[in-house]
């Protein structure tokens, strides 16, 4: 009597006790979610169907890695400036050498932002309000305005020798350019006090691509 199996245990194709430990979990997932009302004749159906669900998702995944293989970024760092001004109203800070970007062979530019920071330190003990405008030019094409700050004083030095401020400005500059064209950046500041300033000026221009 010992030797002889209980009844009602034997494994069954199709059955639950034919599934493996993680297979027996998923079908309890679903039959306590109430996701799938079936019964035991119905388990390797829905095992099929899961199965192929868990492909499409694998598909969509790889599919989802691409799109983040085909996006390409570059970036362009300009030559640091320095520069001291001794005269009130608008002046031009020198601006550094143009980069020419070169967008890869059949992508599509999506982004183009500039980071544009000025820093600026009294030379004198002198009250200092100043207005800042950036300015960029394509291909030798003429200055424009991509943002004028001069509406209210930007920076704010104190009759102090040596204090100092500064601004970072981040401005998005798609369809300004295309591949090859120079791209020159420059600040203009404009003082309330003709006393010296000594001026830093970095950019950055960022761009991302999709390649086909």
């Amino acid at each position: 009597m010992g030797d002889t199996p209980p009844q009602g245990t034997g494994a069954v194709p199709g059955d639950a006790m034919s599934l493996t430990a993680a297979e027996r979990l998923i079908v309890q997932a679903l039959v306590l979610s109430d996701a799938t009302p079936f019964d035991g004749a119905d388990i390797a159906t829905t095992l099929a169907g899961i199965v192929t669900a868990i492909a499409d998702i694998g598909d969509l995944q790889t599919d989802i890695n691409e799109g983040k293989e085909r996006r390409w970024k570059e970036t362009y760092i300009y030559e640091t400036e320095y520069e001291q001004i001794t005269n009130a109203g608008e002046e031009t800070v020198t601006p550094p050498t143009g980069i020419s970007p070169t967008f890869p062979a059949g992508s599509t530019l999506r982004r183009a932002t500039l980071v544009a920071s000025l820093k600026a330190n009294n030379n004198t003990a002198a009250l200092h309000k100043i207005g800042v405008t950036l300015q960029y030019q394509i291909a030798g094409g003429g200055w424009n305005d991509l943002i004028d700050l001069t509406a209210a004083p930007t920076l704010m030095l104190p009759e102090v020798e040596g204090t100092g401020d500064a601004i970072t400005i981040v401005e998005d500059m798609i369809g300004l350019f295309t591949s090859g064209q120079l791209v020159e950046v420059q600040f203009l500041v404009d003082s309330t006090n003709a006393a010296a300033v000594n001026y830093m000026t970095t950019f950055v221009l960022s761009l991302e691509f999709d390649l086909v």
